[in-house]
């Protein structure tokens, strides 16, 4: 078998835990150095015939394997690169599968859970012609606001540290919400190590989906990083709270808010919500340091929001 690559196996050992399954697919067979003609080769060895679409379309994420015959296939695949035995099958359908000391699934959620206007989302991605989203996995996000005196939001600094699980990715895309119906959606400000490209908005719904051309091309396996500030819009209402969504797990997450000196929050408290209409739950109270600046860091944030709340009284 061809060395495995340890760059890639770190990912693997992460996504095997939490899905979804066309990632983990995907990483599995980057990372033992094969290709689909390969696969398709070892799976006809013990009798299994399927076409290179097929475990295309596997790997993409375009469909699941669900017949018995393909349940089988996965067994086999399993085999065949030397994982550990359920840790692709498991991943299917919420199976169960066995799982290291200490550990809890955390499978991947459908994006448009994340937020309470989902067609207002599907239609403002529906107007760019991109790469699927889960192609540049969201290794590590670092976000700092900054609340000004009549308790607006300032600015939001974000730096990303990305994954490519593709060649030829240039282009990452964010996501904000105004929230409110007919208010203009936040902005991208500066940025450092890519560029604004399309920007497309949707009124109706508040939604702004905006594509960051990276300063250089991804091939599979490689890593970068990048910075955007995000601007509210002129209607923007006071702030007192704020989650990142996402619909996969995210190995590090780090959220600073930094607060001005005449509106210091009385009380600030972790957030976490699993969906969009699901309940949300306080988690531990947050320290207001000297520089009146509330932190919070998350390692293997499962999928979903998790963020801050802050109280003024």
């Amino acid at each position: 078998m061809t060395p495995p690559n340890r760059t890639l196996d770190r990912e693997l050992a992460q996504v095997m835990r939490t899905g979804p399954f066309s990632v983990a697919l995907h990483l599995a067979i980057e990372s033992r150095g094969w290709t689909l003609e390969r696969v398709q080769r070892g799976l006809l060895g013990h009798g299994v015939g399927l076409s290179l679409s097929t475990l295309s379309y596997w790997r993409r994420g375009r469909s699941r394997p669900e017949r018995p015959e393909s349940l089988r296939a996965v067994h086999l695949i399993e085999r065949l690169l030397d994982l550990p035995e359920g840790s692709l099958t498991g991943l299917l359908d919420g199976r169960s599968r066995p799982l290291r000391p200490g550990r809890s699934p955390q499978p991947s959620l459908d994006p448009e859970r994340l937020w309470s206007a989902p067609a207002g989302l599907a239609r403002t991605f529906g107007q760019l012609t991109a790469p699927p989203q889960d192609h540049l996995l969201r290794v590590s996000v670092h976000e700092e606001l900054e609340v000004g005196p009549d308790r607006h939001l300032r600015v939001m600094r974000t730096r990303l540290v990305l994954l490519a699980l593709a060649d030829r990715l240039s282009h990452c895309r964010v996501v904000y919400w105004a929230e409110v119906p007919g208010t203009e959606p936040p902005s991208i400000g500066a940025t450092r190590f890519c560029r604004p490209g399309r920007i497309r908005t949707d009124l109706d719904s508040g939604f702004s989906v905006t594509e960051l051309v990276l300063d250089r091309m991804l091939q599979r396996g490689e890593y970068a990083a990048l910075e955007y500030e995000v601007l509210p819009g002129p209607t923007a209402e006071i702030i007192d709270e704020f989650t990142r969504r996402s619909a996969v797990p995210i190995r590090e997450y780090a959220l600073s808010v930094c607060f001005d000196p005449a509106a210091l929050p009385a009380r600030c408290v972790r957030l976490d919500r699993r969906t969009a209409d699901g309940p949300t739950t306080d988690g531990e109270e947050l320290w207001l340091g000297a520089s009146g600046t509330a932190q919070l860091v998350v390692i293997d944030a499962p999928p979903g929001q998790v963020g801050m709340r802050w109280e003024w009284e």
